[in-house]
């Protein structure tokens, strides 16, 4: 049997307290999140004039990590933004912090976690939290074939 793959956490399933409770207690592999998201969740919490504090006593709580992000990330960051046609109507430039986002899953079997699907390319690496729910409950279902 092969573990569970590690979990990248986008910025609103941080936001997702059903979600992080479902991982705690029954998802067994690593869960992480980005910087980028880690900081756009610290920004929200004191722009909205709450205890930033929270979000860090719920990743010690939750068991979430925070990952790097480094020289290996960024080169991935500047290729995907390189050849992306996808950009902020509004402003018309490319979304970075999805973009780092996205480079920060790094390789198979690592999944990205998110509410946003259409902000990622259309990849089968890029989850809703259902689907990783469906995917990875380990709540036996009963069979409806009986004896």
């Amino acid at each position: 049997m092969t573990s569970p793959p590690k979990l990248v956490l986008d910025t609103n399933v941080l936001r997702n307290k059903d979600f992080i409770n479902w991982l705690s207690s029954e998802y067994h592999g690593m869960v992480v999140t980005s910087p980028v998201a880690y900081m756009e969740n610290k920004r929200q919490l004191i722009g909205n004039k709450k205890d930033p504090d929270k979000l860090d006593d719920l990743l010690t709580n939750a068991n979430i990590t925070v990952e790097e992000f480094g020289k290996k990330e960024a080169n991935i960051a500047a290729l995907f933004m390189a050849g992306r046609e996808k950009v902020c109507p509004e402003c018309g430039k490319i979304d970075w912090a999805d973009t780092m986002i996205y480079a920060s899953i790094g390789n198979p079997p690592t999944l990205l976690v998110t509410s946003n699907a259409d902000d990622y390319p259309s990849d089968d690496r890029v989850k809703t939290p259902a689907e990783i729910k469906r995917q990875f409950s380990h709540r036996r279902r009963q069979s409806s074939y009986h004896i």
